[in-house]
């Protein structure tokens, strides 16, 4: 299933970066997310259709981020720095409706799922002094009767940073 691409609302907070040692390039933060869908959509061979199935829910998660600096300090107000990082942590995902199973007998399956599970994160942020461009993927992977139900929250980010 998908919802295609589209703005929509997303609540993500994050601890501030904090680094392993004063010269070390390597840190890490903590990120939550918060978010809930509505997906119509399904992933045929051939493209995204409407068949008439439905699945809605919400989810939320938090997990440490582990990030490599390219680049200038991040502590600088002049920069040019690439940060990558990887997150795994913890989330929770609830979601209700049915989807058809296109890749084999095109069976419709009723979907009720609720559970805690693991969570990935996956970041890549460049800054140029104030400005970032942040591009994330993130959200839970819960397994229940068998079957994998994940959400990835694809977001594209840009914005100005006011030191506080």
């Amino acid at each position: 299933m998908t919802e295609g691409m589209y703005t929509t609302y997303y609540l993500s907070l994050n601890s501030p970066y904090k680094f392993f040692s004063e010269d070390s390039q390597l840190g890490y933060y903590f990120e939550y997310g918060y978010s809930s869908f509505k997906m119509g959509l399904q992933n045929t061979n051939i493209s995204e259709e409407d068949l008439g199935t439905q699945v809605e829910g919400e989810y939320v998660y938090v997990a440490p981020v582990v990030f490599y600096n390219f680049g200038d300090s991040i502590k600088s107000k002049k920069k040019d720095a690439l940060l990558l990082g990887l997150g795994i942590g913890v989330g929770y995902l609830q979601a209700k409706g049915d989807v058809i199973f296109t890749e084999t007998d095109n069976q419709l399956f009723d979907v009720d799922v609720s559970g805690v599970d693991i969570a990935i994160v996956i970041i890549m942020e460049y800054q140029h002094n104030e400005w970032f461009l942040r591009i994330q993927s993130s959200g839970p992977d819960v397994t229940k009767g068998g079957y994998d139900y994940t959400i990835s929250d694809f977001s594209m980010i840009f914005g100005y940073s006011f030191g506080l």
